[in-house]
């Protein structure tokens, strides 16, 4: 009696929590969605807030260096003649 007393025991805890996970669930995705979303657009790279400059200030950028990639000037080409 014991044992189908501990399975009813174990499914209703099991039914409890699938119950409850679908009423709150949505309410924490929802909060931690907003929360990652305000973070993200206040932190983008590339958006700066740059302040007012007076006419004439002259500002410098410098971009890094792309790796281009290296051509292997080492190959050899061979001519065919196409046979009919």
């Amino acid at each position: 009696m014991n044992v189908i007393r501990t399975i009813l025991i174990i499914v209703a805890i099991y039914y409890a929590l699938r119950f409850i996970g679908k009423i709150v669930a949505p309410f924490l995705l929802r909060s931690f969605i907003n929360k990652a979303a305000k973070k993200g657009f206040q932190n983008q790279q590339g958006f700066k807030e740059e302040p007012e400059r007076k006419k004439g200030d002259v500002r410098v950028e410098s971009r890094p260096k792309r790796d281009e990639p290296k051509k292997d000037n080492d190959a050899e080409y061979v001519d065919f003649e196409e046979i009919d």
